[in-house]
């Protein structure tokens, strides 16, 4: 959305976009790795039919990724009479991207994961996420955990922090306190610590 309703002349504006694309491309990456890592085995053993297709689908969108941050630096680097043509093409770059990275998100949530929650109980799931979170960095994670809060439902939010109230290091939980009051609205944040009686 910040994409679309930018002014295309506004340079810093449009350098903090290619900012932000260049993080999240960082972001999508090291993604796509984890899931290598910890998840592709597992589907693997079950069902490598599935393992293989998805593993093609992100061949295809690491592939893509290095044009859509070229439409983003064109677009930033054009002269004033091209950055209106140029900051189309990016949209349209990125909703492309964007398109593709949903389905297989989809086909991951609709594919892979009844595979894993058949053959494996919860308990066991969790255990493969705790150590896939466990890899990353705190600092890290925070950023994940920042973009990922806004787009959870209250439920999914409430989840989070119950786990974190009962699991986590005291320093932990609060500093996720911290961070969720800082990127959710007051009232999205109140539902969850009310829930979870924080």
């Amino acid at each position: 959305m910040d994409v679309g309703r930018v002014d295309p002349h506004d340079e810093p504006a449009v350098a903090a976009l290619v900012g932000r694309l260049r993080a999240l491309r960082g972001m999508l990456e090291e993604h796509a790795a984890h899931e290598d890592r910890w998840v592709e085995p597992l589907l693997a053993e079950l069902r490598a039919d599935i393992a293989e297709s998805l593993k093609v689908d992100h061949a295809r969108i690491d592939s893509a990724i290095p044009s859509l941050e070229t439409a983003f630096t064109r677009w930033e680097e054009a002269p004033e009479d091209e950055r209106v043509a140029m900051g189309r093409m990016a949209y349209g770059a990125l909703s492309s991207f964007v398109g593709a990275y949903l389905n297989h998100m989809a086909r991951e949530e609709d594919e892979a994961m009844p595979v894993l929650q058949a053959a494996m109980t919860d308990e066991q799931l969790l255990q493969v996420s705790a150590q896939l979170r466990g890899a990353i960095p705190p600092p890290r994670m925070a950023q994940y955990v920042s973009i990922m809060l806004p787009a959870m439902n209250v439920e999914e939010r409430t989840q989070m922090f119950a786990g974190l109230k009962a699991n986590a290091p005291r320093e932990v939980l609060d500093g996720m306190c911290e961070l969720a009051s800082g990127v959710l609205a007051s009232s999205d944040w109140s539902a969850v610590r009310t829930r979870v009686g924080l």
